[in-house]
């Protein structure tokens, strides 16, 4: 199991090559369908770009169960920083506005695309502000 992980991380990273940019403390990521401004010292994002049609949050592409490691971001964390903090790992974009295509479900499981949240603000109030925000798109 702990090969096909490793395999998938390799391909993921791979698959959604981000161009960068570095502007002081903030790495701009320009992926396809997903733009991140990375504060390298905090190790979360500062902001998150996406731009969606209602058409284009429509479609079936399975949600991932890992986020990967970005490669181009020195000293990146993992997924392993999160492990009995307390905290969630929050999609800053959410994984359920990328539906329409696997490799766009691919890059919002960046952990570039990541911010600890409390359990509670992440399961519940998230999720409610995600469903309206698809309601009004």
């Amino acid at each position: 199991m702990k090969h096909i992980l490793s395999i998938f991380f390799i391909l993921c990273s791979l698959y959604c090559h981000a161009q960068v940019s570095k502007i002081d403390n903030e790495l701009v990521m320009y992926k396809e369908f997903i733009t991140i401004g990375y504060d390298t010292c905090k190790h979360i994002p500062n902001w998150v770009y996406e731009k969606h049609t209602p058409k284009s949050l429509i479609g079936n592409a399975k949600r991932i169960s890992s986020f990967y490691k970005e490669e181009s971001i020195p000293n990146c964390i993992s997924e392993s920083a999160y492990r009995n903090s307390g905290y969630d790992k929050g999609h800053m974009a959410p994984a359920a506005d990328f539906k329409f295509s696997y490799k766009a479900m691919c890059e919002s499981f960046s952990i570039a695309n990541v911010a600890p949240q409390r359990p509670r603000l992440n399961r519940i109030r998230c999720c409610n502000c995600k469903k309206r925000k698809c309601f009004y798109t």
